[in-house]
C-alpha cells in the first residue's frame, strides 16, 4: 500500500473518529504524522482502527493504528491533531 494512499486513509478515518463527539465538526488539521511499520501486499485484508484519545474545546488527539493478519501485525500507526474550535 502506497504512503500517500496510507495517510490518507489515516487522515480520514481519524476525522471520522472526531466527528463522533462534541459538536460533530470535521476540524481542521494541526499536526499529522504517520510511522510506516510494515508493507501491505496485493491481497492483504486490512483492517483501521481509529480513536479520540482525547477532545477538548479547540484540540482534538487521535491515533490510529492500521493492522493486517486479524491485527498481528501492524501496518502503520498515526496520530493526529486536530483544531476542532467552536461551530457557529
Amino acid at each position: 500500500m502506497h504512503g500517500g494512499f496510507t495517510s490518507t486513509l489515516i487522515d480520514c478515518v481519524s476525522t471520522y473518529a472526531v466527528m463522533t463527539h462534541g459538536n460533530n465538526a470535521a476540524g481542521v488539521s494541526v499536526d499529522l504524522n504517520v510511522t510506516f511499520m510494515k508493507p501491505a501486499l496485493p491481497g492483504d485484508v486490512v483492517t483501521i482502527d481509529a480513536k479520540t484519545v482525547r477532545a477538548g474545546k479547540t484540540l482534538a488527539f487521535l491515533a490510529v493504528d492500521v493492522t493486517k493478519n486479524e491485527g498481528k501485525d501492524i501496518i502503520a500507526h498515526g496520530r493526529h491533531t486536530k483544531f476542532i474550535g467552536l461551530s457557529k
